[in-house]
């Protein structure tokens, strides 16, 4: 629990693996360690059995909501800059630094656009925001969500689509969101050769004009 709950990487096959293979064999030390002179102190070395039992369910029960859950990493108080390296998911670190005409990174700009709002085919509400990034950055962000409606106005993400890019070419960079929470989300976009991460803070008004800011790494 310690280990997934503190780290930026809960998400990384690695990490889950590696814990699937600590908790097995505890689990299996203390099944052996129960089982060994049965039936002598029949109750201590049930209650141990069971145990072992409840103990994985419980386990995964707290471990898809936390540490899988999206803003995870945040919420456990990462450190901002390790969440900038790896993106809030606890994904790797972006293979290069990615330099384009027009979009250089790291950088910070300023958000403004517009919103809308529709219904797809299967009842799912589809939020379309279209911004201009500038002072920091020139070139634009479009961001859909879908998800569904929410009483307050919202939508409960099920998917999000990004797409960055410079002055002319604003689908340069396509990814998706690793995690929302509010007006707040990142995400991870690439070229096929380079990827970003980007942590961005979107504010809608009642007329649905965006502004905000965005940070690339």
């Amino acid at each position: 629990m310690h280990g997934l709950a503190t780290g930026s990487d809960a998400k990384q096959g690695w990490m889950l693996i590696l814990t699937a293979a600590c908790v097995v064999v505890v689990l299996a030390a203390v099944a052996w360690r129960a089982g060994s002179d049965w039936p002598a102190h029949r109750g201590i070395k049930a209650t141990a059995l069971g145990a072992t039992v409840v103990a994985p369910i419980a386990f995964v029960a707290w471990l898809i909501p936390g540490p899988l859950g999206a803003g995870w990493a945040r919420r456990s108080g990462t450190p901002a800059s390790v969440l900038a390296a790896v993106g809030a998911g606890g994904s790797a670190p972006a293979s290069s630094t990615a330099s384009k005409p027009g979009l250089h990174v790291p950088f910070s700009a300023q958000l403004s656009g517009s919103s809308s709002q529709a219904t797809n085919d299967n009842g799912d509400a589809v939020v379309k925001i279209t911004t201009t990034m500038s002072s920091g950055a020139s070139g634009s962000m479009n961001v859909t969500i879908t998800g569904q409606p929410l009483d307050n106005g919202g939508v409960s993400m099920t998917s999000g689509a990004v797409m960055l890019g410079p002055v002319g070419q604003p689908q340069l960079y396509r990814g998706r969101i690793t995690a929302l929470e509010g007006s707040r989300f990142e995400a991870r976009v690439s070229d096929g050769s380079s990827t970003i991460n980007l942590s961005a803070n979107v504010r809608v008004d009642g007329a649905g004009s965006v502004s905000g800011t965005v940070s690339a790494q």
